[in-house]
């Protein structure tokens, strides 16, 4: 087994008392490079 399977098979990401609650969301710049455009967002909640 790899090391990402495990990480995959062992830990789903997310805390099991994790609760959604509503974000405000701000975009940021973006970067643009040669084949990749990647964007920034500041996450607050509402």
């Amino acid at each position: 087994m790899t090391a990402i399977e495990a990480i995959l098979k062992h830990d789903l990401g997310v805390w099991q008392n994790y609760r959604h609650r509503p974000k405000r969301v701000t975009p940021g710049d973006s970067i643009e490079t040669n084949g990749a455009m990647l964007k920034w967002y500041a996450l607050f909640r509402s």
